[in-house]
């Protein structure tokens, strides 16, 4: 299959996971794909990268923080000075706390927070000011 011919995204938290599995079936569709995650994730991420390739598509590892503006317009910024294009993108990163709420820490509220909604919505909003521009495209955001 080849769905995704000629087009080129990226993918956040793919160095495993929903994430990994999403990256390597668009590679498998023929799909350039942006392996993003974060720095202390390159091994894992780069694993990824080897999979898509041998599944047939072609990738890259591009280190992200989702929780950090400037970080998320590089990588958009490196996905379009990779591929020349953006057409896909799975905001995919998210961390999960488990437990009873009156045990959770602020700092790891203020965390959970700041990767799972405000880096969903920072992603978005670089992606969309590219794709509004460049014939449109599409975001799935796993929730």
């Amino acid at each position: 299959m080849s769905d995704f011919k000629g087009k080129a995204g990226l993918v956040t938290g793919a160095a495993g996971g929903i994430g990994r599995a999403a990256a390597i079936a668009f590679g498998r569709q023929g799909a350039s794909v942006v392996v993003a995650d974060l720095e202390s994730s390159r091994s894992e991420a780069l694993e990824t990268v080897k999979l898509i390739e041998h599944a047939g598509g072609s990738a890259t590892f591009v280190a992200v923080d989702v929780a950090d503006a400037k970080s998320v317009e590089s990588l958009i910024e490196a996905t379009i000075g990779h591929y020349g294009r953006l057409d896909f993108a799975h905001n995919n990163a998210g961390v999960l706390s488990t437990g009873f709420t009156a045990d959770i820490e602020e700092r790891d509220f203020d965390r959970i927070l700041a990767i799972d909604v405000k880096g969903v919505w920072l992603a978005m909003k670089y992606e969309i000011l590219y794709m509004k521009a460049h014939s449109g495209g599409t975001i799935v955001n796993t929730a």
